[in-house]
């Protein structure tokens, strides 16, 4: 990657991580790239937001302190990056998701990080949520490509028991939901169709000498046939992918309350888990208890 494109990214996330106007020199001392004196500094700034301009991302600029607009910040709003694709199919969608997802799952995160580590060096409060994930980026391009060979394939799985199985499978499709990649296909021992979730392999993808063509009526099963509504305390500020998924949030002073619609009980607790101790279940009485259930088990594997 040039230097160039380096700084773009690096600006890029640290305006849209900013949650307020930062100052230029807030933006020079925690990005690498804006060498020399003052004025090559501002030509390099205002060559990197018209090559962001560019790409369809623009740049509010608004007083730093709203009692007193005698200095500008710089930052980047969703409005500033919302981008209208026209119309795309299914087929176009699934390919820009994938890339999406691959991309977010290498380079990208470690540079989001590096940049917040360095905005709050400087004092100034940042905050990105990155996508939670596990899986390794291999198995997903390997489930592609078996998918698009009509190839049959073997993992190591861990179950709900929390064991680990070799299954056999025929893949037909992959989708992704509440943030969770699953793959849908025929297991090879049970001769049925089953669901299984990436971040629950606990191998690389390994093919079989073995190809079964996918049915032409076969369909992707719904996730959304079983909901469950949970009420959760949210520390006030952060977990916005939970908040954004609210369909009521209550303010308070240090927690906020919240009620989300969740499409399953294991991704309402890996959503859930994923913020820490940021986030505590209020109801239902059940889903606390699979939780502590859940943190028991670990604690019990790592002792």
């Amino acid at each position: 990657m040039s230097e160039k494109n380096e700084r773009l990214i690096n600006l890029a996330i640290a305006l849209i991580s900013a949650k307020r106007p930062i100052s230029k020199e807030q933006i020079f001392r925690s990005i690498e790239g804006y060498s020399g004196n003052q004025e090559a500094k501002d030509r390099m700034f205002e060559r990197d937001k018209e090559a962001l301009k560019s790409l369809g991302i623009d740049i509010t600029i608004a007083p730093i302190d709203r009692l007193f607009d005698d200095e500008v910040g710089y930052q980047i709003t969703e409005k500033d990056y919302a981008v209208s694709f026209g119309e795309l199919s299914a087929k176009e969608i699934g390919f820009l998701t994938v890339a999406a997802k691959i991309w977010e799952d290498t380079s990208l995160a470690e540079s989001a990080k590096e940049i917040i580590r360095r905005l709050h060096s400087l004092g100034v409060a940042a905050e990105i949520e990155l996508a939670p994930t596990y899986l390794k980026p291999s198995v997903l391009t390997e489930i592609l490509e078996a998918i698009h060979l009509d190839s049959c394939v073997s993992f190591s799985y861990t179950d709900e028991e929390n064991a680990n199985q070799t299954r056999r499978l025929a893949p037909f499709a992959i989708s992704s939901n509440q943030g969770l990649w699953y793959v849908h296909g025929k297991d090879l021992d049970l001769n049925s169709l089953r669901t299984f979730r990436l971040d629950r392999f606990a191998s690389s993808v390994e093919k079989i000498d073995l190809r079964i063509h996918k049915p032409k009526d076969f369909q992707i099963p719904s996730f959304m046939e079983y909901k469950i509504t949970a009420k959760i305390k949210i520390r006030r500020d952060l977990a916005n992918s939970l908040r954004s998924k609210a369909i009521e949030v209550i303010h308070g002073d240090d927690w906020d309350t919240a009620t989300i619609e969740f499409p399953s009980t294991d991704t309402a607790l890996f959503e859930i888990l994923w913020h820490g101790d940021n986030v505590a279940i209020i109801e239902p009485i059940e889903l606390r208890n699979s939780l502590v259930q859940r943190l028991d088990e670990v604690i019990k594997d790592h002792v």
